[in-house]
């Protein structure tokens, strides 16, 4: 995620963003593009409360990475980029000759409108792929369940390594992002990740996965809101 990061606001998403003109910029873009307008006290700042009171290093070490950088930065960060691909490539695809990975899609279902404005982050969970570049197609498993889907008994946002910042906003709290209840029937679905340029063989997973799982209530038309 690092590399992503550094590599994406090398240059502020100046370019990115010119061509918007004079439409207005889409509200999702609010939290991915704002540490490159701030100015380096702030974002600093920023990322100095974030680890030290709110105890959250991943939130703090990535917004200080979201700055305009030099060309010398810009290559160190293709650099890890490119060691990273290497790394995914020799201990995932060559070690054990996988065909292709099933892995998550992200932390949500679905993102309730206007929440994507500070949950763009979640998007890391298929960041990774476009960082080695694996093609991904994803197929719908099951939906969300009231009865089954609420959060465990003593859920503590942070404790297993991921963003306190962000799993406060998205489980905790009157305005919560996720609520099993309100999303009751929206689809959950698996990535099916394969190696680069196997594109079809991405496709062919997809169809083997989706037959195994069977009819489950997905398709044209099989969905009746309640």
């Amino acid at each position: 995620m690092s590399a992503f990061v550094g590599l994406t606001t090398a240059d502020g998403y100046k370019r990115m963003l010119s061509t918007l003109e004079s439409d207005p910029q889409e509200p999702s873009l609010f939290l991915s593009t704002l540490g490159p307008k701030l100015p380096g006290f702030v974002r600093d700042l920023v990322s100095w409360v974030a680890r030290t009171f709110l105890g959250d290093k991943l939130f703090s070490d990535l917004f200080s990475l979201a700055r305009s950088k030099s060309v010398s930065e810009f290559v160190e960060f293709t650099d890890r980029r490119n060691k990273v691909t290497k790394a995914w490539y020799e201990e995932v695809w060559d070690e054990h000759n996988f065909d292709g990975v099933i892995a998550p899609v992200q932390a949500l279902p679905t993102i309730p409108h206007g929440a994507c404005a500070v949950l763009s982050p979640l998007a890391a969970s298929t960041i990774l792929y476009n960082v080695v570049d694996s093609p991904v197609g994803t197929v719908p498993v099951t939906r969300v369940d009231p009865a089954t889907d609420a959060l465990p008994a003593g859920f503590i946002p942070g404790a297993t390594g991921g963003s306190t910042i962000f799993e406060k906003r998205m489980y905790v709290g009157p305005d919560a992002a996720y609520n099993c209840e309100t999303m009751a029937g929206i689809p959950v679905g698996v990535q099916i990740v394969g190696r680069k340029w196997e594109d079809e063989k991405v496709l062919e997973m997809m169809r083997v996965v989706d037959d195994a799982l069977g009819d489950r209530g997905f398709g044209p038309g099989s969905w009746k809101p309640s």
